[in-house]
């Protein structure tokens, strides 16, 4: 018998996930997010995965959750602008509007812009002949994750209600001139997951 190493990423706050994580960790054997096997220093794609452990192989899985890139940037709005402020990152408690924190979080000088910040999912989770194993929408997560074999017989899925709840009312955070910004950004992603504002 194979045995599976899981290997699990998301474009959304990873705090949001911790309910998830826990339980991933709990049912799978060999479970590690990437960000704790690798760092937390960039988003790393599928291929640089794949030179350090061959993905091709059976022995490895791979977990990933997608977010519509209007929502993602709610959700990290929502997160950073009550969070702890560590003096290695930027402070965002002081943004008021989405605007205020998308000027800094999409600012080509933010020094995460170009390895976090601005990442388009789908262009670091997929590259050639490689696919993820399990690709969750964050929009239909508790169905999606049933694909999971080690989840097929879970009831209670809920794992993201934390950020769900705090998506309620997102679209009312947005200006047009931010809907315009965020499509700019995340065009691959938009275009790619046939992704819209609603």
């Amino acid at each position: 018998m194979i045995t599976h190493y899981t290997l699990m990423q998301s474009a959304m706050p990873r705090d949001y996930l911790k309910l998830f994580i826990v339980a991933c960790a709990g049912k799978m054997e060999y479970f590690i997010t990437v960000e704790d096997l690798l760092g937390f220093d960039k988003a790393y794609s599928i291929s640089e995965l794949n030179e350090i452990f061959d993905l091709t192989s059976e022995e490895f899985k791979t977990i990933v959750i997608k977010i519509n890139p209007y929502k993602r940037m709610a959700l990290f709005y929502q997160y950073y602008i009550t969070c702890q402020v560590d003096p290695d990152y930027t402070d965002y408690t002081g943004c008021t509007t989405l605007t205020e924190f998308l000027d800094i979080y999409l600012s080509e000088a933010n020094p995460t812009y170009l390895t976090e910040n601005s990442v388009n999912a789908s262009v670091i989770y997929s590259v050639g002949n490689l696919s993820i194993s399990y690709l969750l929408d964050f929009d239909t997560f508790n169905t999606d994750v049933k694909n999971i074999p080690e989840f097929q017989n879970v009831t209670d899925v809920n794992y993201l209600a934390e950020a769900y709840g705090k998506l309620e009312g997102w679209k009312e955070l947005y200006t047009e001139a931010d809907k315009a910004r965020v499509a700019e950004v995340f065009a691959t992603d938009i275009a790619t997951w046939n992704y819209t504002f609603d």
